[in-house]
Formats: structure tokens, C-alpha cells, sequence
């Protein structure tokens, strides 16, 4: 090998052992670089953590809510506190205003409090909600063995009469007492009439004597039984007529509604008692327009004031006839 061979492998040598220096230092700064930014990105996640989750300063301390009429405001702040301080040491603390699930607190007092119709929750950050609860308003109190419980737009029961105080509801309320035993009221006990009365020479409308109802009632049912909370007591359509029969019959100056009574729903019939001392049938399948137009007919087109303070009841619901006593 001459002199020139020799200088050129060597020159090789050198150069590939240079090249794997830097080969090996550019990995080990691109190994670094890697590592570094793994520890900044954890760094970053574990003082977010720590300020945005564990710390004081993003947890709920205050709850302001609205004045309410029927339940306690500050009862149910403190079942919001109990709620939501409940594991707060856990990785996810619950009362972290940016991990508090508003919609598990409404459902919360919503089971909890059946007199909340609605609940709005507002998140102000970083430490407070504001909490606004809209109460039931209630339509008809529904009197039935021996207690009473108010109702709301479903027909559905969510307070007793004797757990509120009246004085807080700014809306009159209507009055239905259910009971088995109305026909008894009547004078049904009397033998049918064989013959009708006198005529009435009113247009579409017959007037006889009141003969007794053709409504019957399941022996079996259950009359008696207790109406419990939150349990549905009335349908719909009994609670619309009811509600549209009590607007409208409060416009006639001939007599005051004092409170209705029904043999339960599944009979179809509600009863107004009046400060008169007259009942007066209606059928609440039937249009409630037409039935008082054929009683205010029947009023300011055939009875007197003398007859009509001598009246017993008025029996509306018989289809385009009236019997009356």
C-alpha cells in the first residue's frame, strides 16, 4: 500500500467517526428537546389542575336565590351545600363551579320539592350561582276523605291544604270535594215523577222536575282512599272544564259559587254549590259554553226572583233540557 492509500483511509476513518459524533449528539439534543416539553406540558396541566380545579378560588361559596312564598329559600341552599360538598375532596371536587353539573341540582329539587314548578340556575363566576325558583301555582283544591291537597296544572296533587298557608297564593283557588254520597243530597230519595211538569216555553229547552241522575258508580272503587303526594288526581279534561266552568260562572250576578263537588271523575258530573243554596249539575263532557247559555237563558227568561229563591237545584246537564226543583 503506497503512501497515498494510506492518508486516504485514514482521512476516512476520521470523518466517519466525526460524523457519528454528531449523529449521536443530535440525537441525544433531539431527546432532550422531546423531554423537555413533556415536562413543560405536564407542568402546564398540573398548575391548571391545581388552579382551576383543586384550589379554593373556583369552588361554589355563596348561592343566591330568589324570595319564594311556599318553601324555604334557605332550606333548600343548604340542600344545595349538602349536594355538592359532598367528596369534595375527590380528583373532581363537585362544588368546582366549572364541573358543577347544573342539571343533576335541578332534578335534585325538583324530586325533592314538589311545589317548584321551575329552576333556572346561573353559574357567576368564580364562586357563586344564582338560583331562581318558580313555585306551583295552584288550580283547584281537591277536598277527599277528610283532606285536602292542591293541584296543579296536570291534575296532579303536590301540596296538602294544611302544610300552606293560603294567604301565600295571590290566585283564588277552586274548591272540589270528591264524595260518593252526593245523590243523597238530592231529594232522589223521592219516587221518579211519572209525568213531567209544567213546560217552560223556552226555545231548545224542556223544563220538568229534576229526576234522579242516570250517572252510575262502581261499587268497588275506591272512594275513600287517600290521595297522596304527587299522585295524579284528576284528568286533564275534567281540570279544563272545571277551570272554564268556574271563569265563566263567575261573570253572573244572579248567584256565587261557594265550591263544586264531584262523584269522582270517572263520572263525568260536577256540582256547583251556590251562596244561594242551589246546586247546579253539569256534565263536563259537554260544552261548558253552552250549558251556562242555557242556564242563563233559563234564569233571565223563566224564573223570577221569587222562584228563583225558592229554587233547590238546577239540573243543567241533560242535553238541550233543564229539570229544576
Amino acid at each position: 500500500m503506497n503512501y497515498f492509500s494510506k492518508k486516504r483511509r485514514k482521512y476516512q476513518r476520521n470523518n466517519s467517526r466525526i460524523s457519528y459524533r454528531k449523529k449521536r449528539k443530535y440525537s441525544l439534543n433531539k431527546s432532550n428537546s422531546k423531554s423537555i416539553v413533556i415536562v413543560i406540558i405536564l407542568s402546564f396541566f398540573v398548575i391548571f389542575y391545581y388552579l382551576f380545579i383543586i384550589s379554593e378560588h373556583f369552588r361554589v361559596q355563596s348561592i343566591e336565590i330568589n324570595q319564594t312564598k311556599i318553601i324555604s329559600s334557605s332550606e333548600v341552599e343548604n340542600v344545595i351545600f349538602e349536594n355538592i360538598s359532598a367528596n369534595q375532596y375527590q380528583l373532581f371536587p363537585r362544588n368546582n363551579i366549572f364541573l358543577l353539573e347544573e342539571e343533576n341540582l335541578k332534578k335534585l329539587i325538583l324530586e325533592k320539592y314538589l311545589k317548584v314548578e321551575k329552576i333556572d340556575i346561573v353559574k357567576k363566576y368564580p364562586q357563586s350561582l344564582k338560583i331562581n325558583i318558580t313555585e306551583k301555582n295552584p288550580l283547584i283544591m281537591w277536598c277527599k276523605a277528610e283532606e285536602c291537597f292542591y293541584l296543579d296544572i296536570n291534575g296532579t296533587a303536590f301540596a296538602r291544604e294544611a302544610d300552606v298557608d293560603d294567604l301565600k297564593y295571590d290566585k283564588k283557588v277552586i274548591k272540589i270535594i270528591e264524595e260518593k254520597e252526593i245523590a243523597e243530597e238530592l231529594a232522589l230519595s223521592e219516587k221518579k215523577e211519572e209525568t213531567a211538569g209544567d213546560q217552560i216555553s223556552l226555545e231548545n229547552i224542556d223544563s220538568v222536575d229534576l229526576v234522579e241522575s242516570d250517572e252510575t258508580v262502581n261499587e268497588d272503587e275506591p272512594f275513600y282512599q287517600k290521595i297522596f303526594l304527587n299522585e295524579k288526581v284528576t284528568d286533564e279534561d275534567f281540570l279544563r272544564f272545571s277551570l272554564s266552568l268556574n271563569e265563566k260562572i263567575e261573570s253572573m250576578s244572579a248567584f256565587k259559587v261557594k265550591y263544586y263537588k264531584t262523584k269522582g271523575t270517572k263520572t263525568r258530573e260536577l256540582i256547583a254549590y251556590t251562596d244561594k243554596n242551589i246546586r247546579i249539575y253539569f256534565d263536563t263532557t259537554q260544552d261548558v259554553t253552552v250549558q251556562l247559555s242555557y242556564l242563563e237563558d233559563f234564569l233571565s227568561s223563566v224564573i223570577d226572583d221569587n222562584q228563583f229563591n225558592s229554587l233547590n237545584y238546577i239540573y243543567v246537564k241533560a242535553g238541550n233540557k233543564i229539570f229544576y226543583k
